[in-house]
């Protein structure tokens, strides 16, 4: 497996994250963790190519799960580097993009790679001394800190497990929203067609697929008859694998072909007893 990529922050990123509450800058901070891993692959929902080299990373955080943009470009060294923070609008979008891109253009001709460190603890907000922040740095995650350091997740404290819990939680809501998201596209299905088949509204499919939420039962099971599928979720590692399996074409055809069929024939068992009844009563 791969080394992940190096996380370096631009100083709009690093001020943007040491004001997070603790729970939105573990999302954020979750996100970048897989971004540094798949860098290379990461792609929509999640990551969309926005024009110069330049792409956006995709999530939703806070209170009311409003849609966070960070873009990024990957820089030589496996570097991906964080450029800019805006809220999805429309009336604001394409102005977001070209600030990004001239971000970009500015990191890549002026800025060499980082030797500032960033590093801020979830719980308390205390920031590593190092950190200036007009600097560009690099942004070190919480997980990078326990391999360097060499501790394991069941030597750690209890704060430590709820973080291992909330990691999982923030994994599977991740997964199941590219799950979602890979099975509808595989569909040709637009979000507002899979939310009027699943009887929800498209905001809610768009942030179910960027791992803004987590669906009750009922709705994943209105989902997967939705995407003509079985939901699956399979046990790896400390963690679990979520997928949609589409149904077996022959299997539904057959099951259609059947059902016609087995209907005539109560059919005509239904007439042949209402005959045979008739008889009855003229004998």
């Amino acid at each position: 497996m791969e080394e992940p990529f190096i996380i370096e922050i631009e100083p709009e990123v690093r001020l943007w994250l040491t004001n997070l509450s603790a729970n939105d800058y573990e999302r954020a901070a979750h996100a970048a963790g897989r971004l540094a891993r798949c860098a290379t692959t990461l792609d929509e929902p999640h990551s969309r190519f926005i024009g110069d080299g330049v792409r956006e990373l995709r999530f939703e955080m806070g209170r009311n799960r409003e849609a966070v943009r960070i873009s990024y470009w990957l820089a030589p060294g496996r570097r991906v580097v964080l450029l800019t923070v805006f809220r999805k609008t429309r009336q604001r979008e394409n102005a977001e993009i070209a600030r990004a891109r001239r971000a970009k253009a500015i990191c890549e001709t002026e800025h060499e790679p980082a030797h500032d460190t960033f590093i801020r603890d979830v719980w308390t907000r205390r920031l590593e001394r190092k950190s200036h922040m007009v600097s560009h740095a690099q942004w070190k995650l919480a997980r990078d800190r326990k391999v360097a350091e060499s501790i394991s997740e069941g030597e750690d404290s209890a704060e430590s497990a709820e973080r291992v819990r909330r990691r999982l939680e923030l994994d599977l809501a991740w997964d199941l929203g590219q799950a979602v998201y890979d099975r509808r596209t595989a569909l040709g299905l637009a979000q507002t067609e899979l939310a009027r088949r699943a009887r929800m509204s498209q905001p809610q499919v768009s942030k179910l697929e960027l791992g803004g939420s987590m669906p009750t039962v009922p709705l994943l099971a209105r989902l997967a008859r939705a995407l003509d599928a079985d939901f699956s979720l399979t046990p790896l590692g400390e963690g679990v694998r979520v997928s949609f399996i589409p149904h077996d074409p022959a299997h539904t055809e057959a099951a259609t072909e059947r059902a016609p069929a087995s209907a005539a024939e109560a059919e005509t068992d239904a007439d042949a007893g209402a005959g045979a009844e008739r008889a009855a009563a003229t004998g």
